[in-house]
């Protein structure tokens, strides 16, 4: 630890005040007599148990109340979080905070930093009483070698990462250079205003650090090696759910043309009772002997004699979205756009963004919850959940299918024959029971 601080230098710090203060909390006992722990070590491996167990801040605080009345009087031990960060922040860990737009227009930073509203929508920067609002603001690294053996056991076994390779043999030649997988789940920072397509706003810092860390890279200190070198980092994929696709790869993932590799030749039908869009036609994706193909009864009555589309290569990708602009902003009046690519995404100021096959990928979290939860809710018939209502069985009439599971009416009630799939009291206790007794990892 003083070796740390020694290496660091006093020059390095903004003042000399804040390099005392450090070196003095590195002195420092625990508390009286003890030889183990500095107030400056003890909170550092507090600090890195709570990173890696993923404790919340007020049990960090909880916890630091309880370690300081156990240990003896006179302890120097910080008793909240926020005092014991304070500690730290001239190691490195601080933050800076930027302030952007309500409206997701603009963050306050370069060329804006010194506004006070928005220069878009007019919206304050700054939370003002009610009394003093403005009329005119009231508008609103893979393994050194990896044995594919034909199979995708790590990344490093796609055809992606062999053709950053091949076309960056540079980055590629050094194993500790990064390929980074960016997850956007749980970013709303406003709550329940969903930021849509307007993300690329708060992505802005990010883009710009990866540009760097691609362009020039950092300097890095590798601990196995025992020297510093050059650290260069690539965005690999983005990781995240179907509508969190749409918003980052600026695909619009609704309506008729929902599916980014198919466009406008994908198969859907609009229902008439359940006013919804289902998508049909998957078997085309099956190779053309799959017994599949042949089956009718199982399927929308006809056979499959589709094929594929080929998937867009990195060119035709760009192309379509590179003329395509946009102003960011909830406020702002935006024209009606008929184009299902709605944006050119943030993501291609990146230099090496257009040659990536696979841009985005799909969390298959969140794919294997919603397909179970629809299951469950079916064979459970449970209200809301279940996909077999009555508008469903009035949308299988309409397209001539399972005939059989017709409803008929009765009066003023609806009897809905059973399904193949329709339990018994009896068998949906007996399944609810397996869901319970279930042991998982």
């Amino acid at each position: 630890m003083e070796d740390m601080i020694d290496d660091i230098g006093e020059d390095n710090f903004k003042s000399a005040q804040v390099y005392d203060s450090l070196k003095d909390d590195s002195e420092k006992s625990l508390y009286p007599g003890c030889t183990r722990c500095t107030r400056l070590s003890a909170i550092l491996k507090l600090f890195n148990i709570k990173a890696r167990n993923g404790w919340t801040d007020r049990s960090f605080s909880e916890l630091l109340e309880l370690l300081h009345e156990m240990l003896p009087e006179g302890n120097m031990l910080s008793t909240r979080h926020y005092e014991a960060k304070k500690i730290l922040c001239p190691m490195g860990m601080e933050y800076q905070k930027i302030h952007v737009c309500p409206n997701d227009c603009i963050l306050y930073r370069k060329e804006f930093e010194t506004l006070t509203k928005c220069s878009r929508c007019g919206v304050s920067r700054f939370k003002v009483k009610d009394d003093d609002v403005d009329e005119d603001n009231m508008k609103k690294g893979p393994p050194a070698k990896v044995k594919s053996e034909g199979l995708l056991r790590h990344a490093a076994d796609s055809p992606q990462w062999k053709k950053i390779d091949t076309h960056y043999p540079q980055f590629g030649s050094d194993p500790r250079n990064l390929r980074l997988g960016l997850a956007t789940d749980g970013m709303n920072p406003y709550g329940p205003n969903q930021l849509g397509n307007d993300i690329g706003v708060y992505l802005t810092p990010l883009i710009e650090d990866l540009g760097l860390l691609w362009d020039e890279g950092v300097k890095v200190f590798d601990a196995y090696g025992n020297d510093n070198f050059n650290l260069r980092a690539l965005l690999f994929c983005t990781i995240n759910d179907f509508s969190a696709y749409g918003n980052l790869s600026s695909y619009s993932v609704k309506g008729h043309y929902a599916c980014p590799i198919c466009e406008e030749n994908t198969s859907y039908h609009q229902l008439k009772h359940g006013r919804k869009t289902c998508y049909i036609g998957h078997r085309k994706f099956l190779r053309r002997n799959h017994p599949y193909r042949r089956l009718k009864k199982a399927f929308h009555g006809y056979q499959e004699d589709k094929i594929s589309p080929p998937p867009l290569n990195e060119e035709e990708v760009y192309e379509r979205v590179c003329q395509v602009n946009v102003t960011f902003g909830k406020i702002l009046k935006k024209p009606i756009m008929k184009n299902i690519w709605k944006k050119n995404s943030i993501f291609f100021q990146l230099p090496y963004w257009a040659k990536l096959d696979v841009k985005h990928c799909i969390d298959v979290m969140h794919v294997e919850k919603n397909v179970c939860d629809s299951i469950i809710g079916t064979l459970l018939n449970i209200k809301g959940k279940t996909k077999d209502d009555v508008n469903s069985r009035k949308d299988l009439v309409e397209m001539g299918l399972r005939l059989e599971l017709q409803p008929q009416a009765y009066g003023k009630r609806t009897y809905l024959p059973p399904a193949c799939h329709t339990l018994s009291k009896v068998e949906k206790k007996s399944f609810c029971a397996c869901l319970y007794e279930m042991k998982v990892p």
